[in-house]
């Protein structure tokens, strides 16, 4: 008899990256996809269902929130009738933070699996630092999507989980979803995204930004975040004549912009993943990153806006050394081989089996 398992997301990145194991898992598993609908807006979660063929959830919640005590609260009934023999959240988000603590007090012996476990910043004034951490921490299985992602989760005691290095899903998606990108004729850009609260909510920093990104010497295409386009509009902040801001894009025609694009900047945790795998060079606008990995080969570096006044030399700097390094075309990709979903399928079966 198949053993039941509940997988809980609610968020546009998630929908990406388990969309290469939710087939495997439907499989393997009698299966239940609670769908929180964290990212409520139709551009930010209805068309990544239709575009990515994923299916539709068992439980389909409406929370249309990121309050974490809202999130539970919608929660609670669809797992609690459900009666799981897993749990399995994906990440940091608030939905996958939300699910381990409704799992936990609903059903605390049975096993929560933490798919991209161990990730770590250091940085605790980040949400999703404290969130990454609390997950782990009430997790059974901890499956890390990369080698030092494991390490990392070996070397803190108060984790007691197994821990698997599996490799990043991304891996699988970039691999299936890489076939069906449309032609792009655009030549000699920069790609940017930039969206979070950090970076554009506070006008004064969002100049900032803005600022240095003036002195690159390439065109910079923006698809700009429904946030950060309100905060333009709203605080009259002047966009330099080098950025084109676009539309928001299909995840499709945003993954062709990116393959396509001379250099990557991005404040996005999974647009670094995806610029390492299409050996771009990149430049984070943050002063952490949980994406250690990606700074170790050398392809990606920090860069915070506040730490250097504008032109003086600082982000050339950054960007001719990533350039340098992916020039070299030695980058050893950091995340695994395609057949990640495969690997938490097996390791989590295995798992249920034995229990």
């Amino acid at each position: 008899m198949k053993k039941k398992v509940a997988t809980i997301f609610g968020t546009r990145p998630e929908i990406i990256k388990m969309a290469p194991v939710i087939p495997l898992f439907d499989t393997a598993f009698t299966h239940i996809l609670i769908y929180t609908d964290q990212h409520y807006s139709p551009e930010l979660s209805d068309v990544f269902f239709e575009e990515l063929g994923v299916r539709k959830p068992d439980y389909s919640l409406d929370v249309h929130s990121s309050d974490i005590g809202k999130l539970v609260e919608g929660i609670t009934p669809a797992l609690a009738e459900a009666k799981p023999d897993a749990v399995v959240v994906y990440g940091d988000t608030n939905s996958s933070y939300a699910g381990a603590l409704a799992s936990e007090a609903l059903f605390p012996h049975i096993p929560i699996a933490h798919i991209e476990a161990g990730l770590r910043s250091f940085d605790d004034r980040m949400y999703e630092e404290r969130a990454r951490f609390q997950i782990d921490k009430r997790s059974a299985l901890l499956l890390t999507p990369s080698k030092l992602a494991k390490v990392l989760l070996e070397y803190d005691p108060r984790i007691t989980g197994r821990k698997y290095f599996t490799g990043n899903t991304i891996t699988d998606a970039l691999d299936h979803f890489s076939r069906f990108l449309p032609r792009i004729e655009e030549q000699g850009y920069a790609l940017m995204t930039m969206h979070r609260a950090e970076n554009v909510d506070d006008p004064d920093y969002f100049r900032q930004n803005l600022d240095h990104i003036s002195t690159i010497a390439k065109r910079i295409v923006y698809p700009v975040h429904p946030r950060a386009k309100a905060n333009i509009e709203n605080e009259g902040i002047v966009v330099p004549p080098n950025i084109e801001i676009r539309p928001p894009m299909d995840y499709f025609t945003f993954l062709a912009h990116l393959k396509n694009a001379d250099l990557i900047l991005t404040d996005s945790g999974g647009v670094q993943e995806e610029a390492v795998y299409f050996g771009k060079p990149c430049i984070t606008l943050r002063n952490s990153t949980e994406r250690s990995e990606t700074l170790a080969i050398g392809s990606n570096k920090l860069f915070d806006a506040r730490l250097h006044k504008v032109g003086n030399g600082a982000l050339k700097e950054a960007i001719e050394a990533v350039e340098g390094v992916v020039a070299k075309n030695t980058i050893e990709y950091p995340y695994g081989k395609p057949g990640v979903g495969g690997r938490i399928t097996m390791i989590l079966e295995g798992y249920l089996n034995s229990r």
